[in-house]
């Protein structure tokens, strides 16, 4: 056994080699990922530049300004997210406005959900370019995430966060 070899000495700690998916993402990750976002933002945006209100987006701006107000964001009876997202989206609203932050929140989601659909394709036994062409079909025509961006649903973020948690060492 080598000398800094951890099984060979069970005095020296454990190394952190990668995190419960796997090994720590690495630049070709964050490459294919940015692609895969310039691509996302191209192919959802005439949902994403609407300044209409999208269905879920709704509730989070009528629980902004409950926050606003001082009350609690669960007075918006549809509202099912953490207190702080509705006072960061009311921070936003009043410093930038209320189009640039549902712009800013389609993004943010759109950009969120492009990770976390990476980051869990690369579980499978794939290279590089089945696992992009993968994550461009589902990101373009899956359900679930055709649902979230046209609803303005922020499960995408969520996932997207969750993922990027477990990737993490």
């Amino acid at each position: 056994m080598a000398a800094g070899d951890s099984a060979a000495d069970p005095r020296s700690p454990p190394v952190a080699s990668g995190s419960l998916l796997g090994p720590v993402l690495g630049l070709r990750d964050g490459l294919f990922v940015l692609v895969l976002l310039l691509l996302a933002a191209l192919w959802w945006l005439p949902v994403n530049r609407g300044t209409h209100a999208l269905v879920d987006e709704i509730s989070y701006f009528r629980a902004a300004e409950l926050a606003r107000d001082g009350r609690s964001p669960y007075d918006e009876p549809s509202y099912l997210y953490p207190p702080p997202l509705a006072i960061g989206i009311a921070a936003s609203e009043a410093r930038i406005g209320l189009q640039p932050t549902r712009l800013l929140l389609r993004h943010l989601d759109l950009a969120l959900g492009c990770l976390g659909v990476w980051i869990a394709l690369r579980l499978l036994p794939w290279g590089g370019r089945p696992l992009f062409a993968l994550a461009l079909l589902y990101l373009f025509f899956a359900p679930p995430f055709t649902t979230d961006v046209t609803r303005g649903n922020l499960s995408a973020s969520a996932m997207g966060l969750t993922m990027l948690a477990l990737a993490l060492p």
